[in-house]
């Protein structure tokens, strides 16, 4: 996750450009996040007038258990395929969610 490093912690903007997205969206989801007490915004310590969203405890209890989930519905999807398949599939989709992840492509990831 973006927000989950401990040791590179990111400001709103660099956090936009990294998940591809604009400072109306990111601020918009970081509102959502903080009202349900995912996350919180602190000031940088080199600039007090950069916000920085840091994941709070009950943020990472959430990253944790949606990290299961995904590995449980990956391998409920992978069950037919042998390992190399899964593995080929899962590097397929990775490439193409990478080739697509661009600011100015338009795509929802």
């Amino acid at each position: 996750s973006a927000l989950a490093s401990e040791e590179f912690r990111r400001t709103q903007l660099a956090l936009g450009q990294a998940l591809g997205l604009d400072k109306t969206t990111l601020t918009a989801e970081l509102d959502r996040l903080e009202r349900a007490g995912l996350v919180v915004r602190e000031p940088d310590p080199n600039d007090r007038r950069v916000r920085v969203p840091v994941i709070t405890e009950q943020g990472r209890a959430v990253q944790v258990a949606v990290e299961r989930l995904h590995v449980e519905v990956e391998d409920d999807f992978t069950a037919d395929l042998d390992p190399a398949d899964a593995q080929r599939l899962k590097a397929l989709l990775e490439r193409l969610i990478l080739a697509d992840h661009r600011p100015d492509s338009g795509s929802c990831l």
